[in-house]
């Protein structure tokens, strides 16, 4: 099985703020011990998208079809 398409945020803090809102995600930048390095702590969810591309429902990565 192929790996899906994963979407990365780029851009100012208030734009990258306003997309995660639109799609109930969550992310936090933690910081680790030196001035360079960190981890980014995020939701891992599927989305289901219309035909618009608007965000309709979405699912935990471990969902099952019941």
């Amino acid at each position: 099985m192929g790996s899906a398409p994963r979407l990365r945020l780029t851009g100012l803090p208030a734009a990258i703020a306003d997309t995660l809102r639109r799609f109930a995600a969550y992310a936090s930048r933690q910081q680790l011990g030196g001035a360079s390095g960190y981890l980014m702590d995020h939701s891992a969810l599927i989305y289901l998208m219309g035909p618009k591309g608007d965000p309709i429902t979405f699912f935990a990565r471990d969902a099952t079809p019941d």
